[in-house]
C-alpha cells in the first residue's frame, strides 16, 4: 500500500499558519534576502552623497581632537581611553568617549594621519546604518518598496550632513550603527529565542555607550521595540523584553565606569530651562524637514515664554497618549516615536546644566531613523497610498536638493563658517568666527569688515567684537591700533583673558 510522505493536514495548516505569522510581522530573517536591493540601493545612495567628502580637509574641532592633538599621535595615546574626551585639548566637558578615541588612532596610524582615511570611516558608518534602517523596516513587516523608501530617506536626510561629512560628527555615526544592531538583534532574539542574538544586544549596547552619551536611552529603545510586538506566542512572551533588561545592566555599568573615569562638571543651568525643555524638543523636528535652512552650528536657545513652554509640555503628553492608543490598537507606533522623540532628551536637557548652549543638527541622527521608519509605513498603510508614494517621493527629492549642496560646505573652515554667516547674517559669533579665520591667513581687510558687521548687532557692552579687532591688527603687525582694542576690550570685560593677552 502506498503511504503519503506528506505530514497531516493539521500539521501542515500549522506550518503554514506560523510561516504567515512570520511574514505578518516580518521579522523571518529569511524574507530579507529575497529583497537584497531594498537595503543596498539605500547604502549606495549614501555612499554616492558623500564619496566626495574624502578630498575634504579637517575641519572645526577636528583639529584639536586629531590635528593638533600630540597626546593622540604620540606612543602614550592609550591614557586617552580613559580620561575627558575633551581633556586632551585643554577643555573639561564630562564626556567620555573611548570608542570614538581608539578609532581617530586607527584611523592615524593606518592612513598616514591624512584626512581622507578618516572621512572613509564616517561615508561607511552612513552607508551602513542605512542599509540597517532598511532591514528593520523589513523585519517590521514593511514591504520591499516601503523599506527602501526609509532607507533612501534616512541616507539623504540634511540634518545627518554633519555627522558624515564632518569626522568629529562621528560619535553619532557610531551611535546609529550599533542602535539599528541591537533592535535588529532584539528582533531576531524575540522571534527565535536565540542567546546569541541577546550577546549582540549587549555588544551593541556597549558600543553605543562608548560612543556618545545618548545610548542612554538605547534600553527604553528597546522595550518601545518589544511594546510594538504583536506576537503573544510563549517564546515571545518571553523574549521579546529580555533585550530591554540587557542592554539596561549594561547601561548600568557604563554608567558607573563614567562617573568613576570623568567627573560630571556642574555649570550654572539656563533659567527656565526645566519649563522650556518641551519647546526645545519640539524645535528640533523642524531641523528634520528639508525645508528649513541647514547649518553647522544653530543659534543660541532661550527659554521660551512660559505661556509657550506649558503648551509644549501639553503637546508632549498627548503625544505620548496618542502613542499608548495606537500600541494597544496593535499598531506598531511605539518604538517610531521613541526613536523621534527619546534621543533628544539628554540633548535639551544639557540647557539645565550650562547656559548659552548651542545645539547641532547632528543630535537628530537617531530621530532621523524614526522619521525614514514612520513615511515609509505611513506611506504602506494609508488607504490612498499612490498619494502617500509621492509625498515620500517629493519629500526624497528635496531632501537630495538640499543635501547635495550641503556636503561641499564641510570641504573646509571658510566653507563652513560662510555657510553659518549666509544662514544666519545676524549672529555676532559666526561673523567673528569667519573674521578669526580670514586674519589668520592675512585678510585683515575682509576680517576688519566681518567684525564691523559683528559689532553693529552685538549686545550693548559685548567685548568680542573689540578682541576680534585687537587679535586682528596684532596679526597684521599693527601694534598700537592693536593695544587700542584691547584696551576697548577690557573696559567693557575686566576679565578677558584674549584681551590681556594682546595687550601683553
Amino acid at each position: 500500500m502506498n503511504t503519503s510522505k506528506r505530514p497531516p493536514v493539521d500539521t501542515r495548516r500549522r506550518a503554514n499558519s506560523s510561516t504567515g505569522s512570520a511574514s505578518a510581522r516580518g521579522a523571518a530573517f529569511p524574507r530579507l534576502e529575497s529583497a537584497t536591493w531594498a537595503w543596498l540601493v539605500p547604502a549606495l545612495v549614501a555612499l554616492a552623497l558623500y564619496a566626495r567628502t574624502l578630498g575634504h580637509a579637517f575641519v572645526w574641532d577636528d583639529l584639536d581632537l586629531i590635528v593638533r592633538n600630540a597626546a593622540l599621535q604620540g606612543p602614550d595615546w592609550a591614557v586617552l581611553l580613559a580620561q575627558d574626551f575633551w581633556q586632551s585639548t585643554g577643555a573639561g566637558t564630562g564626556m567620555w568617549r573611548p570608542l570614538v578615541t581608539l578609532s581617530y588612532r586607527l584611523d592615524g596610524v593606518l592612513g598616514g594621519w591624512q584626512p581622507w582615511n578618516f572621512h572613509a570611516v564616517n561615508v561607511v558608518l552612513h552607508a551602513t546604518s542605512a542599509a540597517l534602517v532598511a532591514r528593520l523596516a523589513l523585519a517590521r513587516g514593511l514591504n520591499a518598496r516601503a523599506a527602501l523608501a526609509a532607507g533612501v530617506v534616512f541616507a539623504s536626510a540634511p540634518a545627518l550632513c554633519e555627522p558624515v561629512a564632518w569626522i568629529a560628527g562621528r560619535t553619532d555615526g557610531f551611535v546609529v550603527l550599533a542602535t539599528l544592531v541591537a533592535l535588529l538583534a532584539a528582533a531576531r532574539a524575540r522571534d527565535s529565542g536565540s542567546r546569541g542574538a541577546l550577546l549582540v544586544v549587549a555588544l551593541a549596547t556597549a558600543v553605543a555607550l562608548l560612543a556618545k552619551e545618548t545610548a542612554l536611552v538605547l534600553p527604553v529603545l528597546l522595550a518601545a521595540q518589544a511594546a510594538d510586538a504583536r506576537d503573544r506566542a510563549p517564546l515571545g512572551e518571553r523574549m521579546r523584553w529580555a533585550s530591554a533588561g540587557v542592554s539596561l545592566v549594561v547601561v548600568a555599568g557604563g554608567v558607573v565606569a563614567h562617573r568613576a573615569l570623568v567627573g560630571a562638571p556642574a555649570h550654572a543651568g539656563e533659567p527656565g530651562a526645566a519649563l522650556g525643555m518641551a519647546a526645545l524638543l519640539w524645535a528640533h523636528f523642524a531641523w528634520l524637514t528639508p525645508f528649513v535652512p541647514h547649518v553647522s552650528l544653530l543659534d543660541v536657545w532661550q527659554a521660551p515664554a512660559t505661556a509657550m513652554s506649558i503648551a509644549a509640555w501639553l503637546a508632549l503628553l498627548a503625544l505620548a497618549a496618542g502613542t499608548v492608543a495606537l500600541t494597544r490598537r496593535r499598531r506598531a507606533a511605539m518604538l517610531i516615536l521613541a526613536l523621534l522623540v527619546l534621543p533628544l532628551v539628554p540633548v535639551v536637557a544639557a540647557a539645565l546644566l550650562e547656559s548659552g548652549v548651542r545645539f547641532a543638527e547632528r543630535s537628530l541622527a537617531l530621530p532621523a531613523v524614526g522619521l525614514a521608519l514612520g513615511l515609509a509605513t505611513l506611506a504602506a498603510a494609508l488607504p490612498w497610498r499612490r498619494a502617500a508614494w509621492v509625498v515620500v517621493a517629493i519629500w526624497t527629492v528635496a531632501q537630495l536638493v538640499v543635501t547635495v549642496p550641503l556636503v561641499a560646505t564641510w570641504r573646509d573652515d571658510e566653507a563652513r563658517i560662510r555657510r553659518v554667516v549666509a544662514v544666519r547674517p545676524r549672529d555676532p559669533d559666526a561673523l567673528l568666527g569667519l573674521a578669526d579665520l580670514l586674519s589668520s591667513q592675512g585678510r585683515a581687510n575682509e576680517a576688519s569688515e566681518l567684525i564691523a558687521r559683528a559689532e553693529a548687532v552685538a549686545p550693548s557692552g559685548d567685548a568680542s567684537a573689540w578682541v576680534a579687532r585687537a587679535s586682528t591688527e596684532f596679526r597684521a603687525g599693527r601694534l598700537e591700533p592693536a593695544v587700542a582694542a584691547a584696551e576697548q576690550a577690557l573696559a567693557r570685560d575686566r576679565g578677558s583673558l584674549a584681551a590681556g593677552v594682546v595687550r601683553v
